[in-house]
């Protein structure tokens, strides 16, 4: 059960795109190595986040806009493809330098 007031404040936030504490962590990652695009498993690094705890926050960035994903790389670590993703401002600033990581 969630009360009211909690629920209420919960809808404000959304009509109003603003963006939680973790979120906030998650964008100034991405403005530390900007324009460079990262990964969740690359964010979980420079964080020393479990992955649990970022892709959670990216998904909830990409449905706002922030940030989006630009490419696809192999992740050695994890020997899978993964998706990589940068701030939406910096995609379009920089459009010609993320053409190096498709």
């Amino acid at each position: 059960m969630i009360s009211q007031t909690s629920l209420d404040s919960w809808c404000k936030l959304q009509e109003e795109n603003r963006i939680n504490a973790n979120q906030t962590i998650i964008v100034d990652v991405f403005k530390s190595v900007s324009p460079k695009p990262l990964s969740n498993f690359d964010i979980g690094l420079l964080l020393n986040w479990p992955i649990n705890r970022i892709t959670p926050r990216v998904n909830e960035l990409r449905k706002k806009g922030r940030i989006i994903m630009v490419s696809k790389k192999f992740q050695l670590e994890t020997n899978r493809l993964v998706q990589v993703y940068a701030l939406s401002e910096d995609y379009y600033n920089y459009k010609e330098a993320f053409q190096y990581f498709q």
